[in-house]
């Protein structure tokens, strides 16, 4: 048995895991492939016949404090080949991967478990602190008032434009650098190509009145079981009209919406339908930075 890290060579390697263990979307692998694994550091468990049976990613990640930037890393599409599935690979895989970046001095690891019953799992491999989100959940009404409020609202809006990854990352600096982890730019394109594949919507949109004037961004797409349902990833909007113009805008986007979906920090701005609930776990290598890490919201984490 061998661990190594994995190239862009080893991309046939990483299809097939992937599309054994998470989905026969060959266009949604072949994205990840393409946009995210060369920012990324892979490793493959090859087992003694020379097949690769196992692999996961770390994804590059920070944040910020006392204006210094502290690295960390997202522990990422941790997957063994059904057939191999009993042998601890994905375990000696984790163990190894996790001992390579306490090594290159990184301060800490998130993870996102796919399903509840993954957390029990991922806090056996010492990722015991737990990271909380809140999701606010709006229902759209078709209704005169409630067009007639849309069309009020619309002499707010701005300028509404597709962003591109260094805007967002630009915007994400300025709006969440103090609540959030963060992610190079690199891996804001990757998101963006992931969402826009998905039917979603990243947009920009200056709301600008008597009062204030600011530049507006969300990341949204429709829910996979509900087209009706838009989920909106992340947004920086952060008082009762920004997220009113928000919601314009999705509702012009997507006709027909009818429940609107906004995933943030628990510290958002609405208490509309908004419940509190796990969302990702945490490893931290450095202690002293454990307690302020463990306020940090994981936005814009990959599926």
């Amino acid at each position: 048995m061998t661990i190594r890290l994995a190239s862009n060579k080893d991309s046939e390697h990483i299809f097939k895991i992937w599309h054994a263990c998470f989905t026969d979307d060959q266009a949604y692998i072949m994205n990840y492939l393409k946009y995210c694994l060369p920012h990324t550091k892979t490793w493959l468990l090859e087992v003694e016949n020379g097949e690769f049976v196992s692999c996961l990613s770390i994804i590059p990640s920070y944040f910020a404090l006392d204006s210094k930037i502290i690295r960390g890393g997202y522990l990422y599409a941790v997957g063994t080949l059904p057939e191999h599935r009993g042998n601890s690979y994905s375990k000696l895989l984790m163990e190894s991967a996790i001992n390579e970046c306490r090594k290159d001095g990184m301060s800490y690891l998130l993870v996102k478990p796919a399903t509840e019953s993954l957390f029990s799992l991922y806090s056996r491999a010492s990722f015991e602190k737990v990271l909380y989100k809140s999701t606010s959940v709006f229902f759209v009404k078709n209704s005169e008032t409630a067009i007639d409020n849309i069309m009020s609202l619309s002499s707010d809006i701005r300028s509404l434009s597709s962003i591109e990854a260094s805007d967002l990352y630009t915007l994400r600096q300025d709006s969440l650098a103090n609540t959030c982890f963060l992610w190079p730019e690199k891996i804001l394109e990757y998101v963006i190509i992931e969402a826009l594949s998905r039917s979603g919507s990243c947009k920009k949109f200056e709301i600008s009145n008597s009062e204030t004037s600011r530049l507006i961004y969300y990341i949204a797409y429709p829910a996979e079981q509900n087209k009706k349902s838009i989920q909106v990833l992340e947004t920086n909007v952060r008082n009762s009209l920004e997220i009113e113009c928000l919601i314009s805008v999705i509702r012009s986007e997507y006709p027909g919406t009818e429940e609107i979906e906004i995933i943030s920090s628990s510290d958002f701005p609405s208490k509309n339908n908004k419940s509190v609930s796990r969302s990702a776990l945490l490893l931290p290598f450095d202690k002293g930075h454990s307690q302020y890490m463990e306020k940090l919201h994981l936005s814009l984490p990959l599926e």
